[in-house]
């Protein structure tokens, strides 16, 4: 049986209204459907800190979004297409207005499927999480940092990008063994 549109967007929203929430940036292009890990039970973001000395950022996991390739043609449902997805970690002193960039990643790359059924986890690119390490100790004890991801679908003819969306994290886990999830960014020391 065919998923519609319509019953595929319901599923979609549903998902979206179950964890897989935050803010999606720019949407430019043409894309598929996709999820970003970011809620008040998922953070976005795991803000790693050493057990030993001082207790300052040593690094950042980023949790993979889930990305599926558009339905351009009604009659097939196993189109699929590169597509790839980056993080990007923004930094700024407590009292500072504006984020700096401090690093970003390569662009890594997959094969993702047509979602059918809508949002099926078997047709999504296999990304795995990135861990960005993070110099806490070069930055004073009240310096934030921020990551946002950025998802890249790219033509089979000439390998151009042919949309984009960009999603900046929200919810934060401040250290792996963490229960409790904050919101906006992780801090330098904890």
């Amino acid at each position: 049986m065919r998923v519609t549109r319509f019953t595929a967007a319901a599923i979609g929203a549903a998902v979206l209204s179950f964890g897989m929430t935050g803010v999606a940036g720019a949407q430019t292009g043409q894309t598929g459907d996709y999820l970003f890990t970011d809620g008040p039970t998922t953070a976005g973001v795991v803000c790693h800190y050493p057990s030993t000395g001082l207790n300052q950022l040593d690094k950042m996991t980023v949790k993979a979004p889930s990305v599926w390739w558009p339905d351009t043609n009604s009659s097939s449902n196993t189109q699929h297409g590169p597509v790839g997805w980056q993080a990007f970690v923004y930094h700024k002193a407590e009292s500072a207005t504006t984020w700096k960039l401090l690093k970003q990643t390569t662009v890594h790359k997959a094969t993702a499927y047509e979602d059918h059924p809508a949002y099926d986890p078997a047709d999504k690119a296999p990304f795995t999480n990135l861990a960005i390490s993070i110099p806490g100790t070069n930055y004073a004890f009240t310096h934030k940092f921020r990551v946002k991801v950025k998802v890249y679908w790219y033509s089979k003819v000439d390998g151009s990008v042919m949309g984009s969306v960009a999603h900046t994290v929200l919810y934060y886990k401040w250290g792996p063994g963490a229960t409790d999830i904050r919101t906006d960014d992780c801090a330098d020391a904890v």
